[in-house]
């Protein structure tokens, strides 16, 4: 080949990468810097975390419909219970990252605006009837949300339990009796209505159910007894509204009681709960992500302060060496009073 011909096909060559360049990264410049960096061009930064506290109040309305036929007899039993609820929740955590809510506080309450009850039992092919009835409704329990199975999903527990109380009689002429109508906890879904983490209200929808016959288990519906043309149906439903408190800006220098080892390798922390509880212990990295590294859960006895260490799986050590520290939050989790949390942070 003539030095002529060398440089003609030294030329196309050259034009057709110039060609190639420009269709792929709209200019020599940028297929060049595609080429010496690689993937790492169209990486994109992820949005920062942000956390915000909340307080809470709801209104809900809870009811139960009962209708019992009881085979071959001719019997009834007929429930009809409601009863007007309204709470409060002084501090809830809400995250961009997955809007779950996380309750910050142990002190929520839950009070009864208006409670009806009224329940019926005839028998002897409807000879003998029995009449109970109740204006009153007892409550137990806290209100306060729980995450769902699904990722930012959250589920909510108005109460642990409602008794309603009533006074019976009967056609026969005895005396006033007086019965007690038990309806445990139901779960609800929230479902968000209005609002997004940050803003200064956010409002959900409550919403919970358990259903008509026929159902599998008498536990699913409260007095539920298998048969034909029975139905049950236990729900709820309300409206929770959060007002926006302030951010929670997370501070950047180390806590008390809490520490790290070079390396990353294991995080520790001091601990302690004024009764007898479970304490969940969450390392995360220090800034950025808030994945979890490494998790443990011990029991502690009321009063006592325990040094707990968490070892971090070395696949996990590298966000925490980046970020340099963890973040590591506990949640005490007491029976029959709720949950509250706390988080420290620790140094490389």
């Amino acid at each position: 080949m003539t030095l002529r011909s060398r440089a003609r096909v030294l030329v196309v060559a050259c034009l057709l990468v110039t060609s190639l360049a420009l269709m792929a990264g709209g200019g020599v410049a940028g297929a060049m810097a595609a080429t010496n960096d690689g993937p790492h061009q169209v990486d994109r930064p992820k949005a920062v975390e942000k956390r915000y506290l909340y307080s809470a109040t709801f209104t809900a309305s809870v009811t139960q419909d009962l209708k019992i036929v009881y085979p071959g007899f001719n019997n009834e039993e007929e429930w009809h219970l409601s009863a007007s609820i309204a709470g409060v929740h002084p501090a809830l955590e809400v995250s961009t990252e997955n809007s779950e809510l996380v309750p910050r506080s142990t002190r929520s309450r839950v009070t009864v605006q208006s409670a009806r009850a009224t329940t019926s039992l005839r028998t002897d092919d409807g000879r003998v009837t029995s009449n109970c009835e109740g204006s009153t409704v007892e409550i137990g329990g806290r209100p306060t949300p729980v995450p769902g199975l699904l990722f930012g999903s959250n589920e909510f527990l108005a109460y642990g339990a409602l008794a309603f109380p009533t006074t019976c009689t009967d056609n026969q002429g005895g005396p006033p009796g007086t019965g007690t109508y038990f309806l445990p906890k139901l779960d609800a879904e929230l479902t968000p209505t209005s609002g997004e983490p940050g803003d200064a209200l956010l409002t959900y929808a409550i919403d919970g159910a358990v259903g008509t016959a026929p159902l599998q288990y008498e536990l699913l519906c409260p007095g539920y007894e298998e048969g034909p043309s029975n139905t049950c149906a236990y729900q709820i439903r309300g409206t929770l509204k959060l007002k926006l408190i302030k951010e929670i800006v997370a501070p950047t220098g180390a806590s008390k009681g809490a520490s790290v080892t070079p390396g990353a390798t294991k995080a520790a922390v001091l601990v302690q709960c004024p009764a007898a509880c479970r304490a969940e212990i969450e390392v995360m990295p220090l800034r950025g992500s808030p994945r979890v590294l490494a998790r443990d859960t011990v029991s502690l006895v009321p009063g006592k302060r325990s040094s707990v260490q968490v070892p971090i799986p070395k696949k996990n050590r590298r966000p925490a060496v980046r970020s340099g520290g963890v973040r590591i939050r506990i949640t005490y989790r007491i029976p029959l009073a709720g949950a509250f949390s706390e988080e420290r942070r620790a140094l490389l």
